[in-house]
């Protein structure tokens, strides 16, 4: 697969994903079990034998800010259950603005760990496990958090 083939699938994905987080959405243990844990999972398979000191650096910074969207993500996150028990989860537009902040400092992080070619060039496909690591994070303290402010949604999450 092409560099350029791999990064549209992953934007793809990333944008069905982000958007799927705006409609009302059951809660279930893929979502807030299984994704994160299968994109820190891909990650770790991705991580490089070298990993050069400036993309530690980069892997730090990212995963400081991906703790922190998970954490604010888990804030807004409305949590309801409806008229038959079904426990369900939806974001909102400021939701999607915190993607979007994740993603423009992710940029940014980058941009300055890489440099331009870094984020536009060949070093793009290098960074993607990063990249899987830092959703899967955000996905995964979202999870923990929003199971902590309404442990209710336990019995959905075991039921799978």
């Amino acid at each position: 697969m092409s560099e350029a083939a791999l990064i549209l699938l992953v934007v793809a994905g990333v944008v069905w994903f982000i958007g799927r987080q705006v409609l009302p959405q059951r809660v279930s243990r893929g979502t807030l079990v299984l994704l994160p844990l299968g994109l820190v999972y891909l990650a770790a398979r991705a991580v490089p034998a070298h990993v050069p000191t400036a993309q530690i650096i980069e892997l730090f910074a990212s995963l400081a800010v991906s703790v922190a969207c998970g954490l604010l993500q888990a804030r807004l996150t409305r949590v309801f259950a409806d008229e038959t028990g079904t426990w369900w989860m939806q974001g909102g537009l400021a939701y999607l603005l915190s993607w979007a902040v994740f993603l423009g400092a992710r940029l940014a992080l980058r941009l300055l760990a890489e440099g331009p070619a870094g984020v536009w060039g060949a070093g793009l496909q290098a960074s993607l496990w990063i990249t899987c690591l830092d959703l899967g994070v955000a996905g995964g303290v979202r999870s923990a958090a929003t199971y902590l402010r309404h442990p209710q949604i336990g019995a959905a999450v075991a039921r799978g």
